[in-house]
């Protein structure tokens, strides 16, 4: 049995242990603290790469596949797993397959769009190498689906677009109902991203001239929306903001170049 004097000597180590964690705790220091944090993402893959990504995949899978394929992604246990996949099955018509370096380039598309940041170093053609990379430890793909890659902060990204989703969706609708019977989205976006310096010249051409039978007939935003979804097609990334009918500000914007078989 414990002396009164030892339950004392106890009690008053335990009270100078508690005082001595309330002032460490107050002055931040000697007492671990837990955090919130999550562990930075590695950069796997350049943003060149993701771009030459959405070209192989508008040109091979852009006909059967949308915005599943970053939701499926998600559900591979590693980037490997994905690449082998997509190596050994796809384009699904059965036809030649492509270069492994083509599916490294749509592999690493579909992790910028759920979320992996890009850097300097490309994605290799290697499933050994890739198995290490986990899907789920990405944030995910956004809520609204981006077809071409997503821009990122980084050294190799350029300065953000001002488009949105819903302006391109508009722009769609126009050109079809105005321009559709003569041209093709396809096509047009061809004619964009190698006629026309700068997305102000061609928002100049098309407000001037367009549509044929009736020019410059369309609001100043329609024209703006119909830019946008040239943009779009051109494989920009969305933003929050919508393309203002402005050809001076549009003058900054330089469309992307097209694959030698096209958009």
């Amino acid at each position: 049995m414990k002396s009164s004097m030892s339950r004392a000597w106890s009690r008053g180590r335990k009270g100078v242990l508690i005082a001595a964690l309330g002032i460490a705790a107050t002055l931040g220091v000697g007492v671990p603290q837990a955090s919130n944090a999550q562990p930075a993402l590695e950069a796997h893959y350049t943003m060149e790469q993701a771009e030459r990504g959405w070209r192989t995949f508008f040109n091979n899978c852009a006909g059967c596949h949308g915005r599943e394929v970053p939701i499926k992604f998600m559900n591979y246990p590693d980037a490997g797993s994905f690449f082998t996949f997509i190596s050994e099955n796809m384009p699904y018509d059965g036809g030649t397959r492509l270069p492994a370096t083509d599916y490294a380039d749509i592999t690493a598309l579909v992790m910028n769009w759920v979320g992996f940041p890009p850097g300097d170093t490309e994605l290799v053609p290697d499933p050994a190498v890739l198995a290490a990379i986990i899907p789920q430890a990405a944030p995910g793909p956004a809520e609204v689906f981006t077809p071409g890659p997503i821009a990122m902060a980084t050294a190799t990204t350029g300065p953000a677009v001002a488009y949105n989703e819903a302006q391109a969706q508009e722009g769609m609708r126009a050109f079809t109902l105005s321009c559709g019977g003569c041209h093709a989205g396809t096509a047009m976006v061809g004619l964009f991203a190698t006629n026309f310096a700068d997305a102000g010249v061609f928002f100049n051409r098309i407000s001037a001239t367009m549509p044929a039978d009736a020019p410059s007939s369309l609001p100043p935003q329609v024209y703006a929306s119909i830019v946008a979804y040239m943009m779009q097609l051109n494989g920009f990334p969305a933003g929050g903001e919508a393309v203002a009918p402005d050809p001076a500000a549009l003058a900054a914007i330089v469309p992307l170049p097209l694959p030698a078989g096209g958009p």
